[in-house]
């Protein structure tokens, strides 16, 4: 192996490292965002909420509640292995299977055994 295709590992596999950082941060924005909207929505008298919403955020009310769930759930969210906020909204949203799976977490492991049965061919 050569010093250029070493470099070139060394970039993958720090950019690969600094991708899962970026996306913890982002859950933990997320949830941060589900907590304060929680908070606010409790300090509101009843039918102020969704005024207060359009008067103060530029985001949808679906995206404020995609926010709140995913603090609701948050423990469940640092727990699972998921790709990005999409997926993140896919777990909290889609029913589970008999198995209490979702089906974000039946493609996963769908994923991971596609990754062994490759590496098991090398």
């Amino acid at each position: 192996m050569n010093e250029i295709e070493k470099s070139r590992i060394t970039e993958i596999n720090t950019l690969h490292s600094e991708i899962g950082g970026h996306l913890k941060m982002t859950l933990d924005k997320a949830i941060r965002i589900g907590e304060l909207l929680t908070e606010q929505k409790a300090g509101l008298q009843h039918g102020k909420w969704i005024p207060w919403i359009e008067e103060n955020l530029p985001f949808s009310e679906r995206s404020v509640r995609d926010y709140m769930r995913f603090y609701d759930r948050r423990e469940e969210l640092k727990t699972a292995k998921i790709a990005d906020l999409m997926d993140a909204r896919r777990l909290l949203t889609y029913p589970k299977d008999k198995e209490g799976k979702t089906p974000v977490e039946r493609y996963q492991e769908k994923v991971e055994k596609a990754q062994i049965a490759a590496e098991e061919m090398i």
